[in-house]
């Protein structure tokens, strides 16, 4: 495997209802496709612990 430069996918917003229902199905995919090979950083202000918006995003995206 080649040495990737440093790089990552951010998202701004990422509790809201379109980063549920559509943007993070892309990053997704393309990760259990293996072509993904950054990390995913979600950016968002909110009340909720990370461990609440994965279950989000387990929710409304299975």
């Amino acid at each position: 495997m080649t040495q990737l430069p440093p790089a990552a996918l951010i998202f701004f917003g990422a509790t809201d209802d379109l980063a549920y229902g559509q943007i993070f199905l892309a990053p997704r995919d393309l990760t259990a496709r293996g072509v993904l090979e950054r990390p995913v950083i979600g950016v968002a202000r909110s009340d909720r612990t990370r461990e609440q918006v994965i279950e989000q995003l387990h929710l409304e995206n299975s």
